[in-house]
């Protein structure tokens, strides 16, 4: 059997290994509003076809099939539910087996919080199915301005016939990675807006802002801003695109903000994505003009003193800083090292960059004496890299002593880099040097495990369950699933 393990959350991958074969699927999803229906959910589930078996059709062609389920519950009863044979297209020989195929289908669901379970079968491998489940928040607010999901458009054209790939006129082929290699050079968008009218009154002007910032900085990138002048109305929608082939490769934002005539912003809504670009040196190379004399970089002196304090920047850093900054320190120049310090800071405060950089001292010295092993310093483990990246979190739920279980910790966060009602989950394998590692988070760009339960179960070496996450367990003793749905 050819089995797919993916989550829900934006796009993460598993990889799951069945008949010394591994197979793939990728999930997404949007959610939208219709005033006629309200709230609906569009998922996207790619199927990687170099994962699959392919047999011979009744046109003597090779295809693939695959069999999809996915029920959406709320307290154990199904809101909605679909089951479809995904098909890929046909193809001739082997050489063509290597393409993904993709569904995309719509479900009309109210606000609320629910879990999705999802089932996929190989057709052409008729051994049982696996299934895995996750959890999904469907919040669209009908009495105050919103935007919808950003929905990023690999392939676009004029709508013939309305259907699934089908918004405003358009037929949109989704990207649903969150990346873009460096053959892509164009960044396309489609978002709705919904009941501006009530925030600003019908017709009254506001303006549409959308621009891409750097994800450690926040910094907005100068030639990737756009301004667009807007009449209010109850529903919108909004198609634009950049060109990011001179975009450096890196982590980044795309935002869009509804601002009113008082200059407030009145909503806003946040992509996460990353982007590879091979042929793009990044400035940040040339810090040779860089003065330092009399600012704080001139009084951080000692070879090992500026390597620290230049390492325990990276959970901060975007990938070209990482990698420049590996090289800086290897020069072992202490006057250049002075001068990456002082440039990493000022492009975060250009007025005054002693101040992000002694506030950011301050928590380093603080995830030192909280999370520093025999082996490694504070910083350089996953629970201080998360406490620098994102900050102290809103509550930290703690559990060394259950039965069935490794120590572990969860972090719950009400938001950040514009996601709400973020996990992170460690536990400690050794039960001996205090370096709790990051098992699963539902934050975008983190380690996403679908069964974290069972690996946080993994002591019990008994544990034998047809649940494949763990969820629906709870034994005497344990209370990692009342921790992580209902932080406190």
């Amino acid at each position: 059997m050819k089995a797919f393990l993916f989550v829900l959350f934006s796009i993460f991958t598993i990889t799951y290994s069945a008949m010394a074969q591994n197979t793939r699927a990728y999930m997404g999803h949007n959610i939208f509003y219709s005033p006629k229906d309200g709230p609906y959910i569009e998922t996207y589930v790619s199927i990687d076809g170099s994962s699959v078996e392919w047999r011979k059709n009744v046109n003597n062609k090779y295809q693939a099939k695959v069999e999809l389920t996915l029920i959406f519950e709320k307290d154990s009863s199904i809101i909605d539910f679909s089951k479809v044979i995904v098909k890929s297209t046909e193809v001739n020989d082997s050489a063509g087996m290597n393409i993904a195929f993709m569904n995309t289908q719509r479900f009309a669901i109210p606000n609320d919080n629910y879990l999705i379970k999802i089932k996929l079968d190989d057709l052409n491998d008729t051994l049982n199915a696996d299934y895995i489940m996750s959890d999904l928040t469907i919040n669209v607010s009908d009495t105050s301005a919103s935007i919808s999901s950003i929905e990023i458009i690999k392939n676009l054209s004029e709508a013939k016939n309305e259907g699934p790939f089908s918004h405003s006129g358009y037929d949109f082929i989704p990207n649903i990675y969150n990346y873009f290699s460096d053959k892509d050079s164009i960044f396309t968008f489609y978002a709705e807006l919904y009941h501006v009218d009530i925030n600003t009154g019908a017709d009254q002007p506001f303006i549409l802002n959308y621009y891409i910032s750097s994800f450690e900085t926040n910094r907005i990138l100068p030639n990737y801003r756009k301004f667009e002048k807007r009449k209010a109305k109850s529903i919108d929608a909004i198609l634009g695109q950049f060109d990011i082939s001179k975009l450096a490769s890196g982590n980044y934002v795309f935002s869009i903000e509804l601002i009113n005539q008082n200059l407030k912003i009145i909503t806003k809504k946040d992509y996460f994505f990353q982007k590879e670009n091979l042929r793009i040196n990044v400035d940040d190379n040339d810090i040779e003009s860089i003065n330092i004399i009399n600012t704080f970089a001139e009084l951080i002196t000692g070879k090992d003193t500026l390597e620290d304090v230049i390492k325990s920047m990276r959970p901060i850093s975007s990938n070209s800083e990482v990698e420049f900054a590996k090289y800086i320190v290897r020069q072992g120049n202490d006057h250049t090292m002075q001068q990456y310090i002082y440039n990493f800071w000022q492009k975060r405060n250009p007025l005054e960059p002693s101040k992000p950089f002694i506030a950011y001292m301050v928590e380093v010295m603080r995830v030192k004496k909280e999370f520093s092993t025999s082996i490694k310093k504070g910083y350089e483990t996953d629970r201080g890299i998360v406490y620098l990246k994102y900050g102290q979190p809103n509550s930290i739920m703690k559990e060394y002593h259950e039965p069935a279980t490794y120590p572990y910790e969860i972090w719950h966060y009400y938001g950040i880099k514009g996601q709400s009602n973020v996990k992170f989950v460690f536990y400690d394998t050794d039960l001996a040097t205090n370096d709790f590692k990051l098992l699963h988070s539902n934050a975008i760009g983190e380690i996403s495990i679908y069964n974290w339960r069972l690996q946080l179960r993994k002591r019990d070496s008994g544990y034998k369950s047809i649940d494949q996450t763990g969820r629906a367990v709870d034994e005497w003793g344990t209370r990692y699933n009342e921790y992580y749905e209902q932080p406190r």
